[in-house]
């Protein structure tokens, strides 16, 4: 089985990061190992960050409301009017 060159190993910065399988790769000098295949689970600090972030937002939000008043047309007073 053929082992292509991929890169630097992360975890010993040696020239020997070879892909084992499809998603599956391994250093030859120190056994790092990263499967892309299995996804890594959320992690919760950026999960709260983004929580976080959208409560600020809405509230950044509603205290720049602005109120703009909507034009009066004469047909919504009256709607006979626009047709005469």
């Amino acid at each position: 089985m053929k082992h292509p060159y991929l890169g630097e190993c992360p975890g010993c910065n040696r020239k020997s990061l070879v892909q084992r399988r499809e998603g599956h790769y391994q250093c030859l000098s120190c056994n790092f190992e990263k499967d892309l295949e299995t996804p890594e689970p959320a992690n919760l600090s950026t999960f709260l960050l983004a929580i976080v972030f959208a409560i600020f937002m809405t509230a950044l939000m509603q205290s720049t409301k602005v109120d703009v008043p909507l034009p009066e047309y004469p047909s919504a007073q009256n709607p006979q009017s626009f047709w005469n």
